[in-house]
């Protein structure tokens, strides 16, 4: 049994924690350190996805209050590389984490491997969280965060990272380095902070989101909302053709080339391979989860948003009844329109739903819907009815408030 645990800190990389435990521990070789952590005398000093993750909770779980998803969930980078990937993969990569079976299978399941993006060189600090931690507890430690691909941006300091002069993956695959005895000199990044920070920023918080919940993405479902977005904007025709060009040159537009060259997701219409028609097309192969940020956040949303949306049944405007959107009715937004008609637009082939309350209201919506709120919304009012002339009437003559 452990004599002493130390203090595992918000955002704290699992690595990073070893890694000081290593210190305060005196052991003089890093064997004696794996044996009392992990019942194994060498393990690779992985920093993203450790493994026999079991034994090592077992080892200290007494000194805190935590469960082992916890301590995966927010001490590695478990959901950052698994949120965008089918439930079944996800599933194993939890599985070898913990076990330590098919360990070497893990980055593979996620896909980054096959993503052609390279996961940062060194560890990337924060001199403002740094010189914070060494005035408050001592010490400084490796964030999380601070080292996910696509994060070049300290969002609580609102200031640039810096690279250090540690290894992610040291060509000494068994040691572990601690942020406050290792960070010597300060390698400048060449990120200034231009008119691109903001994007950055927004980048930046996105993927700590995502490096820091559980999404329930359904993959099947999120194709369709990207192609609903796709259509509300404007980059789908109503034949379902995704217009390409327009879409890589305002996405490179959006961002600007030098974050899409940081960020190592380039695009170009002309490259038939290009990362950004792939994924608006049906998704034949995992993508980099920097690249489902990159373009949720042009198609303006996020990812609590997008986890949000539903796609609806088949039927242009789902199954009836319908909501009455009569303001001046009593059943406002009730389910109670059963008579619908519906026709195609000649110019866009579009359905086109006529939506008729018994009152004498009638709407019309261009179809079809894609989401849930899509049914509560109106494209043209082509019969206001009686109830809603006399309300207008009564707030008029007897309100005496205006037209307007």
């Amino acid at each position: 049994m452990l004599g002493f645990i130390p203090k595992l800190y918000p955002d704290e990389l699992l690595y990073s924690f070893i890694s000081r435990y290593h210190y305060y521990s005196s052991n003089i070789s890093i064997k004696h350190t794996m044996k009392e952590l992990f019942e194994v005398k060498r393990m690779l000093a992985t920093p993203d996805l450790p493994v026999n993750l079991i034994s090592f909770f077992k080892s200290i779980n007494i000194f805190f209050e935590l469960e082992i998803d916890e301590l995966i969930g927010k001490h590695t980078f478990y959901y950052f590389y698994t949120n965008f990937i089918e439930r079944e993969h996800k599933n194993f990569v939890k599985n070898a984490m913990c076990t330590g079976e098919n360990k070497g299978a893990i980055h593979m399941k996620t896909g980054v491997m096959a993503s052609g993006i390279k996961e940062k060189a060194h560890f990337y600090y924060c001199t403002e969280c740094f010189s914070d931690e060494m005035e408050h507890f001592g010490e400084a430690y490796w964030h999380l965060s601070h080292q996910l691909a696509g994060v070049f941006i300290c969002t609580k300091h609102r200031i640039c990272l810096k690279e250090s002069n540690v290894e992610f993956r040291s060509k000494k695959r068994f040691d572990f380095y601690t942020a406050s005895k290792e960070i010597r000199d300060q390698l400048e990044m060449p990120l200034k902070e231009t008119e691109y920070f903001e994007h950055l920023f927004l980048i930046a918080n996105e993927c700590i989101s995502l490096a820091s919940k559980n999404f329930n993405f359904d993959l099947l479902n999120l194709q369709r909302v990207y192609k609903t977005l796709l259509l509300r904007q404007g980059y789908i025709s109503g034949y379902g053709m995704v217009n390409q060009q327009k879409l890589a040159n305002d996405f490179e537009r959006f961002y600007g080339r030098e974050i899409l060259k940081m960020v190592q997701s380039s695009v170009s219409y002309n490259n038939p391979s290009c990362w950004l028609k792939a994924i608006t097309r049906k998704h034949r192969k995992a993508f980099h989860p920097i690249r489902h940020v990159l373009f949720i956040l042009f198609l303006q949303e996020s990812l609590e948003s997008i986890e949000k949306m539903k796609i609806t049944d088949k039927l242009p405007f789902g199954e009836g009844p319908y909501p009455c959107l009569n303001k001046a009715a009593n059943h406002y937004r009730e389910l109670v329109i059963t008579n619908l008609e519906t026709r195609v637009c000649h110019k866009t082939k579009l359905p086109i739903g006529i939506f008729k309350c018994n009152f004498g209201y009638y709407y019309s919506r261009k179809g079809p819907d894609h989401m849930q709120d899509d049914r509560y919304k109106i494209s043209r009012v082509i019969q206001y009815g009686h109830v809603w002339i006399e309300e207008v009437n009564k707030l008029i003559n007897e309100q005496k408030l205006s037209y307007r």
